[in-house]
């Protein structure tokens, strides 16, 4: 089981048994070539061993020592080390040998009882307590150091013999103390004696010593041991106790708490100084409780409460009632009462105190307030995602069940219409979906304070007029008017977030048009002031209207005005409250007034700074009305783009294989499929192996790569390509859409960033640009040369 280690004579290890593995957790290969020394020892071991060892080494000796060492699992353990140094025949030395045998638990066991004792006599000199033991057959005596100490004895001196240690007590004691031993040995009785010393004897007046017997296995009395307590300050307490009788009733009168005390009838018989300035007296003394300024009602519960203590003999602890004090307030107060009792143990009285509790009672009301609030956020949270189950389950039927359609037509029975029919609800609902979990992930990044607000000149008359135009397709369908109006000058540009600004109003604008039937649909821009610019937006519409306990309730957490609302209309319930956090967030906010049956104004305010030298710009003097967007599709058809390209595309999920691939194929471009991150690497390297040198020329022009992947994710792959010197660029594709996700992929190595679901176009394109890029020249880099397409394009936020 010993641990053996041969080393040359430079003492670098060349063999070492199993033991030592089991005891430093370092196998063979591990120690081979090392210096025990250099990886075993550490500060925890002991520098003159570790000086005397190296030494003696230096010197060509044995060394026989205990050190301490760590193993490779940070296991501290103490070793019986034994080296011996090998000569060959002419005297030289060859090699040594060490042998280590495991000494931890021994050691661990000397260090916990020399700790014992340490404790055991720390804990003696605190308690001034002593043990002794004394031998019948030899009468020797042995005394613990604290012993010495008490009775002033020279320890050098050593322990007394039994008259010697009989003589430190006065004659009487002396005499019991003696005729006690003999009893005990005789006899095998305990004993407990109070006894008196001589004068002069140590600093000890009076010692409580207790002595038992101590018997072999045929039970004969072999000798006596026991212990010996200064009890001195048990008699000077005594004779201070009269004087601190008198200190109590000074100690009272400062106390924060109120303190009072009774007989057995319930008279008073004291109080504190304390309990008598709330009461407004100058004495309590001989008054009962109904004389007292509290009122009838606490008198009576006063006295119920003092007869229960004392006719049950039981304390009645924290009792929360209302006082009634002498300058007309009223606070709440914890009262304790327990019985007072003679030697006898007999009830002649009770003690009783009381605090206010006021603070306490108002912050409990709160606290239970805070519960309830809390409950209700929870039974909304509830209804909430029982709504957004029902919100996402919609979406998914309608694409499920057209899928299944167009899965089981055999050709003949949908004509070319249905089928684009039923693609193109495939489709709507599958954004419909994605603006769901847009929404989902927009409140999840301001709830975790991740939202990033950018601050950057932004033609704000432009972003409107956009969302207006936008969105008077959705409001000519439903037959509604809707109207830009512009009050007074506004600036041509602000410092704002362009983005997050066109969400909020698609938002805004886009509810005022779902929940409108007739009429119309009215936003109003207007600038309230110059100095410090408080951009003003407030879309008024002719719809429902908004109930007055509903209205606070819509921009709450999970919360919606109405149920009703939400089955008649649809819809999560998320629009406005990321609308008014976002707003929050740019320096603004979102008000809202309504009356049921006539209508709606929602007005967002946003604080923004001018740019320098900006215009402003009247009411006729922007462009004209604001007109829908007209249609875009989203590539040329027959386009390709991608025509030659060699592209890899490394995606585990065979669905997704198949439909990037189909539309990379599409464009122009040979692909070819990997299922990890590791066959990405393994594609670009000579052979097929992983850790030999890249193929040259490349094989691809491209590489498509999944982030997420098993085996080896898309983030080390990058890594492992970029660390070989590959140039190909590298795209990611990433189904993650928080923040910090690009300068992720980036910072990996990658070249550019799509994310999950694709945007087919727009992934052609940021192919084609990197690949344009590599054959004119550009270097591949990691920053702001790489394209990223916008947030909304490649996710598109729900109105």
């Amino acid at each position: 089981t010993n641990a053996v280690i041969i080393a040359d004579a430079r003492r670098r290890i060349e063999w070492v048994n199993d033991g030592f593995t089991r005891l430093t957790g370092y196998t063979l290969d591990e120690a081979r070539g090392r210096v025990p020394g250099h990886f075993l020892q550490f500060e925890g071991t002991d520098p003159a061993t570790v000086g005397a060892l190296r030494e003696a080494l230096r010197s060509g000796a044995s060394f026989r020592g205990e050190i301490k060492n760590r193993g490779k699992d940070g296991r501290e353990y103490w070793l019986d080390l034994d080296i011996q140094p090998l000569r060959d025949a002419d005297g030289t030395i060859t090699r040594f040998m060490a042998v280590e045998s495991d000494i931890t638990p021994l050691v661990e066991r000397g260090e916990a009882l020399k700790r014992a004792n340490a404790a055991l006599e720390e804990a003696q000199s605190v308690a001034r307590m002593g043990n002794w033991s004394y031998d019948v057959r030899t009468g020797r005596v042995e005394w613990s150091h604290e012993l010495y100490a008490m009775f002033g004895r020279d320890e050098s001196l050593g322990p007394p013999d039994y008259p010697t240690a009989i003589a430190f007590y006065d004659e009487e004691s002396a005499a019991r103390l003696d005729e006690a031993v003999r009893r005990a040995a005789d006899h095998g009785q305990e004993y407990r004696l109070d006894l008196r010393t001589r004068e002069g004897v140590g600093g000890v007046r009076w010692v409580r010593a207790h002595g038992r017997v101590r018997r072999d296995d045929g039970g004969r009395v072999t000798g006596l041991f026991g212990t010996a307590a200064d009890v001195t300050g048990m008699v000077e307490r005594e004779e201070a106790l009269r004087e601190s009788q008198s200190l109590l009733s000074t100690v009272l009168d400062i106390l924060p708490q109120r303190v009072f005390w009774k007989d057995r009838a319930g008279t008073y018989l004291g109080a504190n100084s304390a309990f008598l300035r709330d009461a407004g007296l100058g004495s309590v003394v001989g008054k009962t409780e109904r004389e007292m300024p509290w009122g009838e009602e606490q008198a009576a519960f006063g006295l119920a409460c003092d007869r229960r203590v004392m006719d049950l003999g039981e304390p009645k602890l924290d009792i929360e009632e209302p006082q009634h004090r002498a300058d007309g307030s009223t606070v709440w107060v914890s009262t304790c009462r327990v019985p007072l009792r003679d030697a006898g143990g007999k009830v002649v009285g009770l003690l009783g105190t009381y605090v206010d509790i006021t603070p306490q009672r108002e912050a409990r009301d709160a606290q239970r307030q805070a519960k309830e609030l809390a409950e209700s956020a929870s039974r909304s949270k509830s209804e909430f995602l029982a709504n957004m189950s029902h919100e996402l389950r919609t979406p998914m039927t309608a694409i499920l069940g057209y899928a299944d359609l167009l899965d089981a037509d055999d050709g003949r029975e949908l004509d070319a219409g249905q089928r684009a029919e039923y693609v193109d609800t495939i489709r709507r609902n599958g954004q419909h979906l994605l603006a769901i979990i847009n929404d989902i992930l927009d409140l999840s990044k301001i709830e975790s304070g991740k939202m990033t607000i950018e601050r950057i000149e932004t033609d704000s008359l432009g972003v409107i007029r956009d969302v207006v135009g936008l969105m008077e397709v959705k409001a000519r369908a439903k037959g509604l008017v809707l109207r830009l109006e512009q009050a007074g000058s506004i600036p041509e540009r602000v410092v704002s977030d362009p983005v997050r600004l066109r969400q909020i109003l698609v938002n805004l604008i886009g509810n005022a048009i779902k929940f409108t039937e007739v009429g119309g649909v009215l936003v109003r821009v207007s600038l309230e002031s110059s100095y410090s610019p408080i951009l003003r937006i407030s879309v008024n519409d002719t719809g429902i209207g908004i109930e007055g306990e509903h209205r606070e309730r819509l921009f709450g957490a999970f919360s919606q005005a109405d149920a009703s609302t939400t089955r008649r209309f649809g819809g999560t319930g998320l629009g406005l409250q990321i609308s008014r956090r976002l707003a929050r967030i740019m320096g603004g906010d979102i008000q809202v007034e309504s009356v049921p049956g006539e209508g709606s104004t929602f007005t967002l305010t946003l604080a923004t700074e001018l740019p320098p030298g900006v215009r402003m710009i009247g009411p006729g003097d922007g462009a004209g009305p604001a007109e829908a967007p007209e249609h875009r599709t989203d590539a040329t058809p027959g386009a390709r783009p991608l025509e030659g390209v060699r592209l890899l595309l490394a995606e585990d999920g065979p669905d997704n294989q198949r439909l990037i691939a189909f539309h990379l194929k599409r464009a122009g471009a040979v692909v070819s499929v990997v299922e990890t991150g590791l066959g990405a690497v393994r594609s670009l390297c000579q052979g097929g192996n992983q850790g030999g040198s890249l193929m040259d020329p490349a094989p691809v022009d491209v590489v498509l790569m999944d982030m997420q992947m098993p085996e080896m994710d898309g983030y080390a792959a990058a890594r492992a390509l970029r660390s070989k010197g590959c140039e190909v660029p590298i795209i990611a594709l990433t189904a993650h859409a928080m923040a910090g996700d690009r300068e992720r992929c980036l910072e990996a190595g990658c070249s550019g960033y799509t994310t999950k679901p694709i945007n087919a176009a727009e992934m052609v394109a940021l192919i084609a640009e990197q690949v344009g890029r590599v054959r004119k020249g550009v270097a591949r880099s990691g920053g702001t040369s790489e394209v990223e397409p916008p947030r909304e394009s490649a996710m598109p936020k729900a109105a």
